[in-house]
């Protein structure tokens, strides 16, 4: 039986329709199948090192650097230092005018001769002996007494340690307590400025914000006093230490106390000395007065050649001269820096070390040194030479003061840089890792999903180690090495 011709294409057009409905069938499979696959990610679990990095900025500075300034004020008669110019231990890099001071030392030291000279001759009683050894040791305390007041009270300032636009309050006054610190802190108030201040540390106490006049610092001699026509707001926090170790006159005031403890002892022995004769020989009541005249002849030499001693500039330890910002003839101030002087030509990077990371570094670490300057033109290395053990707030938060020596300087680096530390704090080798977001921590730890055979998964408990830099972390059990994990890519 033959079919019509009308048949016969109405049956290619049914197959054609069913040959096409197949397709989208097949099409539509394999697009969810690769659809599915694109969807999921894999990684085979693998042997290699994990390591942690710890990156850390900073500033380039120079060991031993130090600002130098007279502990008075005066004119310049000399000025010896020069920029680049080794020196050593006490060398003079200035001096001021001390013609008055000088007229005076002659005068005494001439006084000092007379008195020597008449010694032969005069004599004491013993109770004049015993006297004058109190006379003595008082004047002698009064002067140490003077030296340790100006060394607690020269050069006092308020600093802080947050980033404030407002400049420091003033401090002024005659200290006549221990050593310590004042901690300021600004409060709104209902006093004539709008704010006061609240004080702790050496003494608690509360006292308006003032501006026309100084305020009381406590009750130990201490004044302060804000500037005029800036606001002081409610973050201000500053601080006051007793003694003042961040002046430039610090070490000269400090060698002017040690000086002055010194002599007193000197020449309280001196005295006792005699005292001590006098008491031997007390039957015949006989002691030379002329020596107590030495002596406090000899103590006025020593307190006029102290003050000229504030009018000179030496340096504290061998070094070189880094700046001199001062000439023959200009009126200087005291307590502000004039020279700087260089220990060495060693450089070296300041870092500040969150708590969390200062345990994981320790003295001797290298790291590895970028200079913001120079990013992608050689890197330099360097080594932790000392970590602070007490924390320093900067902007509130606790840091540890780091130093790192730079073993390979060149031409390149000034003071002042900012510069990246990188400083590999752990690392193990050849053991189990893979990225870390293919594990989800979960209460009983960190979970992941595992490929087995073809198609099944599991979910396991794994136990996780060392978290690297790179994202890679350390897989300490729960998995072999050629484990497949996987993940949907979603969850990245």
């Amino acid at each position: 039986m033959k079919l019509s011709l009308a048949k016969v294409k109405n049956l290619k057009k049914r197959y054609i329709v069913l040959i096409i409905i197949g397709l989208l069938i097949v099409f539509s499979i394999v697009r969810n199948v690769f659809k599915e696959d694109d969807s999921k990610e894999f990684f085979t679990v693998e042997r290699g090192a994990v390591s942690e990095t710890i990156t850390l900025a900073g500033t380039i500075d120079m060991k031993d650097r130090v600002n130098l300034g007279f502990g008075t004020s005066g004119r310049v008669s000399q000025v010896y230092a020069t920029k680049g110019k080794s020196v050593k231990k006490g060398d003079v890099l200035a001096r001021l005018s001390t013609n008055q001071l000088l007229s005076q030392l002659l005068e005494a030291e001439a006084n000092l001769k007379q008195v020597r000279a008449e010694s032969v001759a005069s004599s004491v009683s013993f109770e004049y002996s015993h006297q004058n050894l109190l006379t003595t040791k008082q004047q002698q305390d009064v002067l140490v007494e003077s030296a340790y007041r100006s060394l607690l009270s020269r050069s006092l300032e308020a600093y802080s340690e947050k980033d404030v636009e407002e400049p420091a309050p003033t401090i002024s006054g005659t200290y006549t307590g221990e050593e310590g610190n004042y901690y300021i802190k600004i409060y709104p108030s209902a006093s004539a400025s709008g704010y006061s201040f609240k004080y702790s540390g050496l003494e608690e106490g509360f006292s308006p914000v003032q501006t026309n006049l100084p305020a009381a610092l406590g009750t130990k001699g201490l004044y302060i006093r804000f500037q005029e026509g800036y606001f002081y707001g409610t973050n201000n926090e500053w601080i006051v230490s007793i003694p003042n170790t961040r002046s430039s006159d610090y070490l000269s005031r400090k060698s002017t106390y040690d000086q002055a403890v010194s002599e007193r002892a000197r020449v309280v022995a001196s005295v006792e000395d005699l005292y001590l004769q006098a008491n031997a020989r007390e039957s015949s009541g006989i002691v030379s007065k002329s020596q107590a005249e030495v002596l406090a002849a000899e103590a006025r030499v020593s307190a006029i050649r102290a003050q000229m001693e504030d009018g000179v500039i030496r340096a504290p330890f061998d070094g070189v001269v880094g700046t001199v910002n001062t000439v023959v003839g200009e009126i200087v101030t005291a307590n502000s820096p004039y020279i700087t002087l260089v220990g060495s030509e060693q450089f070296e990077l300041s870092l500040d070390v969150p708590e969390i990371d200062v345990a994981k570094l320790e003295i001797g670490d290298e790291v590895f040194i970028t200079l913001d300057a120079y990013l992608n033109q050689g890197d330099w290395k360097g080594e932790i030479q000392s970590i602070d053990i007490i924390d320093t707030l900067v902007d509130g938060v606790p840091v540890y003061k780091t130093t790192v020596v730079i073993n390979n300087p060149d031409d390149r680096i000034r003071v002042g840089m900012g510069a990246k530390a990188s400083i590999l704090a752990q690392e193990k080798e050849n053991i189990l890792k893979a990225p870390q977001y293919f594990f989800e921590r979960t209460e009983n730890g960190y979970e992941t999903r595992v490929l087995i055979g073809e198609k099944k998964e599991d979910d396991l408990n794994v136990r996780l180690g060392l978290v690297g830099s790179d994202g890679f972390v350390e897989i300490i059990s729960g998995l072999t090495e050629g484990d497949v994990l996987i993940r949907n890519k979603t969850l990245q």
